[in-house]
């Protein structure tokens, strides 16, 4: 918020001025490198948005969750249209677009034009805070996962066992300790590794959204066919099946739009190895696979 404060305050001082450059005005050109350049940028849109998953997760943990969580879908849609799509909107309106970061961040830029003082300052508890908040979310979610997973038979059993509080102790664990890979900076060039793992994170959360759709357009069309019952549906969904198609096209074009980055070939082999994987553990886990399906039907 204070930072479209600050940039409101900007984009009024400089109306009217000739020297004004904002990124939106680029010489009449929007796309001076061309439009295959945003498809390759969407990766990291997509890793700053993804999380919102997350919501999933927690609907197991809620105590009537179909009155609870329309409202926090409801409320997360607000935040990011206010807090990433005015701040984008604000900084493409006063950044202007022939200056090149050089090591500083845009938002600092802004901050320190606004005359706001200790703007390095601030952006760093800023970074600091949302890593904190994304690393708790990203153990959570995967702790719960594994003790899920161990529940049904694929994890070992040990992931499973919680203590008195209901904690999954070990998933904990070993999310934490797998989690300490970022400590490769030490060996590796931040920057790059850094790339190396927006792109690979990204890729996976486009899967797992791809998945997403998929799973919610085949259990609708399930329960339209009257495969289940109706009142399993709690969630209303009206733009059904545009939305879920339109999920799993849009992040299947941003994964192959990545191969096309300098790092494309290295991410596209890594996601057929990651696919092969897949696969293969289709193949291990088949006979637990319908044992559950048998018990769910």
């Amino acid at each position: 918020m204070l930072f479209i404060c600050a940039g409101g305050v900007m984009i009024y001082s400089l109306m009217g001025h000739s020297d004004w450059h904002p990124t939106l005005k680029t010489d009449g050109m929007w796309f001076p490198h061309g439009w295959e350049q945003i498809v390759v940028c969407m990766t990291i849109v997509i890793y700053s948005f993804q999380g919102v998953e997350l919501v999933g997760n927690a609907a197991g943990e809620t105590e009537s969750p179909h009155i609870i969580l329309p409202k926090v879908i409801l409320g997360i849609g607000l935040r990011i249209i206010l807090f990433y799509g005015l701040a984008i909107a604000v900084l493409a309106l006063v950044y202007p677009h022939e200056l090149t970061p050089n090591g500083q961040s845009p938002f600092v830029w802004v901050f320190s034009h606004a005359g706001i003082p200790g703007a390095d300052t601030l952006m760093t508890l800023v970074i600091f805070s949302a890593a904190v908040s994304a690393a708790n979310s990203a153990i959570y979610a995967s702790s719960r996962m594994l003790w899920s997973m161990a529940g049904d038979r694929f994890a070992p059993a040990c992931f499973g066992k919680t203590n008195g509080g209901g904690v999954p102790v070990y998933a904990i664990l070993i999310t934490a300790l797998l989690a300490l890979v970022s400590l490769l900076t030490r060996y590796i060039p931040a920057q790059q590794f850094y790339l190396y793992l927006i792109a690979s994170t990204g890729q996976v959360g486009c899967l797992a959204w791809i998945t997403i759709g998929w799973c919610q357009y085949r259990f609708r069309q399930s329960v339209r066919n009257g495969t289940y019952a109706s009142d399993l549906l709690r969630y209303r969904s009206p733009l059904f099946p545009w939305t879920a198609r339109f999920v799993i096209i849009t992040n299947f074009a941003i994964m192959v739009g990545t191969w096309f980055s300098e790092q494309g070939v290295v991410i596209m082999l890594v996601e057929l190895a990651f696919m092969i994987g897949i696969l293969l553990s289709w193949y291990l886990f088949r006979p637990t696979l319908s044992r559950l399906r048998n018990t769910v039907g």
